[in-house]
């Protein structure tokens, strides 16, 4: 179990490897970032779903990371503090390049990510 972005969110890993990893993600409902990002209903905002992916990778890698390029990143369904969706995540080291496929689902894709990262 690990704690990010000031608590905002903790994980609770399912299966780890050397180019994978799956866990569930549970949000701080009391965060206060859910007080701006929306006071009347809360989301989780999309940069700190991208963020999410980063620190993860950082996390099970003991990498330090550097986004470069985004082709890829949707935000299908709106992820509330309530819920706990499942985070995939599978990577490609490359000489120092990081080629990332990220998945967050909660009865189905709710935000899917293809990023290629730089390790510093």
């Amino acid at each position: 179990m690990n704690m990010f972005m000031n608590d905002f969110y903790t994980l609770h890993p399912v299966e780890t490897t050397d180019s994978s990893l799956k866990c569930k993600v549970v949000f701080n409902q009391n965060h206060p970032i859910f007080l701006g990002h929306f006071p009347s209903q809360p989301v989780v905002p999309g940069v700190c779903m991208m963020q999410l992916v980063k620190a993860s990778i950082e996390m099970i890698s003991s990498y330090s990371l550097v986004l470069r390029t985004a082709p890829q990143v949707k935000f299908l369904r709106l992820i509330t503090p309530d819920i706990s969706p499942m985070l995939t995540l599978n990577w490609k080291d490359m000489e120092g390049k990081l080629s990332v496929q990220a998945l967050l689902e909660n009865e189905g894709a709710c935000f899917k990510m293809q990023a290629n990262y730089e390790r510093l």
